[in-house]
């Protein structure tokens, strides 16, 4: 392609054709042998750019050492899969300076319970059978008089018909106002959550998390109700800090 533009420039398209077949060779012949000085050249300058981009081993050894770039990149990416992979497959003992070790990601075999379970499908026995009990969900209950007492509490819940119910006052950091922390049954929770059920003034809130005893001022005694023997009704003290 070069020699083509390069013979159009000289020579007008016009009069190429009717060049002599010794003319267009001595042409030919003069244009190779310029483009094969400047090959050379462009070799030439090449070699002599490469030298200075990866020097010989001469040249090496009279500079000071430094590790080519590839190797850099290969050392750099061996470093971060190692600290990667380290904590999964890697023993407490240090890697050798100049050596790498192949990490593997360790993949536990999920274990079989092998135990079985059934579930009873018998209507009519003679033995009796304790259901699972529903979950409880509890509110803490704020801004109370302070002479408010745990039977206040139950007599004011009694016409919600609850069927399970659990109060204790709370120690407060005033003795201004009393709180309480109420339990009751999962499907029971929205009738406390009513802000139209309390009276004016009264702070309710969900209560998550497991009560301590070191937050109860007041303690209940264990009773029964109809339905669930187990649970705890409501008595007080009025004992109160």
């Amino acid at each position: 392609m070069l020699y083509v533009e390069t013979i159009s420039s000289l020579v007008p398209e016009k009069n190429f054709e009717s060049e002599e077949t010794n003319s267009m060779m001595d042409l030919f012949i003069e244009l190779k042998n310029e483009f094969a000085a400047f090959r050379k050249d462009i070799y030439s300058k090449v070699d002599s750019f490469s030298k200075l981009i990866c020097p010989t081993d001469d040249t090496i050894q009279n500079e000071d050492p430094r590790p080519s770039l590839q190797r850099e990149i290969i050392e750099t990416e061996l470093k971060y899969e190692t600290s990667m992979f380290a904590s999964v497959a890697q023993t407490s003992s240090a890697i050798p300076e100049g050596k790498f070790n192949v990490l593997v990601p360790v993949i536990k075999d999920k274990r079989v319970n092998p135990k079985v379970v059934i579930k009873g499908a018998r209507k009519n026995s003679g033995l009796k059978i304790v259901g699972k009990m529903p979950k409880r969900k509890a509110i803490f209950l704020s801004r109370l008089g302070p002479d408010t007492t745990v039977n206040d509490i139950t007599n004011f819940l009694a016409p919600l018909n609850l069927k399970f119910l659990q109060c204790h006052r709370l120690k407060t950091k005033y003795q201004s106002y009393a709180s309480f922390h109420i339990e009751v049954y999962e499907n029971d929770l929205k009738q406390l959550l009513d802000s139209t059920f309390w009276p004016e003034g009264y702070l309710i809130a969900e209560s998550y998390g497991k009560l301590r005893n070191d937050q109860i001022s007041q303690e209940v005694i264990p009773g029964s109700d109809s339905n669930h023997p187990s649970c705890l009704d409501l008595s007080t003290n009025t004992d109160s800090k």
